[in-house]
């Protein structure tokens, strides 16, 4: 594992770095006056190998296909060995997080626990969430001195408050939607939750993929699954309460 990790650091160029710009629609990205998705229009974009230094970054939204018009422009600096995340918004570009790309990555979390770090504006903020060391057994599984997976399942309870605030809070550090469902993944692979829990983590996610992608990841988890039909109210479109059905199998 230690020569893998090293191995991934020294792929790393130190003369170069990594640009990731997200945005609420999609959007013409232009570094140094040259557009680098040109027919790919999406919410995010990320340029790769970009040469370390001050680069001069458009960002023209498509809020419709026959429609554009400038979100926001200015100077970003790149480090070498560096991942610069920002966000493009109205008339300004917002510095994100700047991931150090020539240091190895910490090690994994301790059994049983959720950890989330994320930095903006020079402040770090580090969350974690315990689920008392052991992970839970999976739905219906057979465990204990209980008898089948009836007894089983009378003893799945809702994450506490504390900790269900906790991974909330873990959740909203992170400022992109893969990685705040890559935060739920964890957490849902060892806790159960409410109906009302799992709606609180869907408003979480800004937009329909992630929102799906979170009822997806807490649907074997939800202990009061007769009430599953609440979740529906916490999307707007028509089509993605569709899909909800659909992955609830409803």
């Amino acid at each position: 594992m230690l020569s893998l990790v090293l191995l991934a650091a020294l792929t790393v160029n130190p003369t170069s770095g990594n640009l990731v710009v997200n945005a609420d629609e999609p959007f013409a990205l232009f570094v140094d006056g040259k557009q680098v998705n040109v027919a790919n229009l999406r919410e995010s974009w990320t340029v790769n190998d970009l040469a370390a230094g001050r680069h001069q970054i458009k960002v023209d939204s498509w809020p419709s296909p026959f429609k554009s018009e400038k979100l926001a422009e200015g100077v970003i600096d790149v480090p070498g060995g560096s991942e610069v995340r920002i966000r493009a918004e109205k008339n300004k570009l917002i510095v994100i997080e700047i991931i150090n790309l020539l240091e190895p990555p910490p090690g994994p979390p301790a059994p049983g626990a959720v950890t989330a770090t994320a930095s903006a504006g020079g402040n770090t903020l580090s969350v974690s969430v315990s689920t008392g060391g052991q992970p839970m057994p999976p739905p219906g599984g057979h465990g204990g001195h209980g008898h089948g997976g009836r007894e089983h399942h009378d003893r799945r309870e809702p994450m506490f408050v504390g900790d269900f605030n906790a991974l909330k809070e873990a959740i909203k550090a992170e400022s992109f939607e893969n990685k705040k469902t890559d935060v739920l993944s964890t957490a849902a692979s060892s806790n159960y939750f409410s109906v009302d829990q799992v709606g609180d983590l869907i408003d979480l996610f800004q937009f329909s993929p992630g929102k799906l992608k979170a009822l997806e990841l807490c649907k074997a988890r939800i202990v009061d699954s007769k009430n599953a039909f609440q979740v529906y109210s916490h999307f707007t479109f028509e089509a993605d309460k569709k899909k909800a059905k659909q992955i609830l199998g409803q």
